[in-house]
């Protein structure tokens, strides 16, 4: 798993809370150099078993959105092996959502367009459920916001930041492009009427 900012922030603030960051490392069971070198950015990448070490210790710290749970936590292991009814609803559910113009050419189901990545193979189907909830609550707040307008001077509007690291995703920060002079959230902002 990729280590971003929020994570870091959340060690951060777990270790303030505990102390220090040995005192988090002794209670996660993970070498107190690592979680520096997570925090310094000299490991980029946290492994999934220190992720599931990690994890409970810092879990009240991250944005409420944060999708990234161990799936052992969520009861959301991967299935071992698929029998032939799974494996082929699974191919069905990849070629219904994606046209069947993505990878699949070695046995793989993965569509790696946007964030999340979905692997329809691997992932277990809670997992699938979520990411393809998390895409279309993406993909309207950026229509959304493609038609919204700055309430100052009617132009065009951006995102602040990312929408991994908003508190509400469905209702983002946004900024004015036209200078940047008014920023606000998207409820703020003026929507153009159609004709």
């Amino acid at each position: 798993m990729k280590i971003s900012a929020c994570i870091q922030q959340a060690i951060r603030q777990a270790a303030s809370d505990l102390g220090c960051r040995a005192e988090l490392a002794r209670r996660c069971g993970i070498d107190n150099s690592t979680l520096g070198k997570y925090l310094k950015h000299r490991i980029r990448r946290i492994s999934s078993e220190n992720w599931e070490k990690l994890y409970p210790h810092i879990a009240k710290y991250l944005p409420r959105n944060h999708k990234l749970h161990p799936p052992s936590l969520l009861g959301l292991n991967a299935p071992a092996s698929l029998d032939g009814d799974d494996l082929k609803l699974r191919r069905m559910l990849f070629y219904a959502y994606s046209d069947g113009k993505l990878y699949h050419d070695d046995g793989e189901l993965q569509d790696n367009r946007y964030m999340p990545f979905i692997d329809f193979r691997r992932d277990p189907v809670d997992l699938i459920d979520s990411k393809m909830h998390e895409r279309v609550v993406r993909s309207f707040v950026q229509a959304s916001v493609e038609r919204a307008r700055c309430p100052e001077c009617g132009e065009h509007l951006g995102i602040r930041g990312s929408q991994t690291t908003q508190d509400d995703p469905s209702d983002p920060e946004v900024f004015c492009l036209a200078g940047q002079h008014w920023s606000g959230r998207l409820s703020e902002c003026v929507k153009p009427k159609y004709k």
